[in-house]
């Protein structure tokens, strides 16, 4: 797991980038570069950050360009790990994770301070 997510980190942001999405990153906070390689320790949790692309030509308002909304995966309600089996579930934060909290009392989603404000935030994500 440590090896995809550090080729995800490591993957140039042109190549990540969409009309909708400025940049990706697991467990980094992501920006216009890519984001750190994951140390060959690294156990999780495995969040994926994921920074919007706000522009004029998308219709989503400027000012929350690069904002991030969170996903954590859990297989049977925890981290997972390469021995993990089963389905996967995702805990989703915005400014706020009280949704991700009642679901799976077990994960902490961490809220990065450009964090996308809950109200533009899919209901899961709040």
């Amino acid at each position: 797991m440590t090896a995809a997510g550090t080729g995800i980190n490591t993957t140039p942001t042109v190549q990540k980038a969409s009309k909708y999405v400025r940049n990706f990153c697991v467990d980094a906070t992501p920006g216009d570069a890519a984001c750190a390689a994951l140390a060959d320790d690294h156990t999780g949790p495995w969040q994926i950050n994921v920074a919007i692309a706000a522009t004029a030509a998308n219709g989503i308002p400027t000012g929350l360009h690069g904002h991030i909304i969170s996903f954590v995966p859990a297989v049977q309600g925890v981290t997972p790990t390469a021995a993990s089996s089963g389905a996967i579930d995702w805990a989703c934060g915005s400014s706020t994770t009280t949704t991700a909290k009642a679901r799976f009392p077990s994960l902490t989603v961490t809220v990065p301070a450009t964090a996308l404000q809950a109200k533009y935030a899919p209901a899961e994500c709040r």
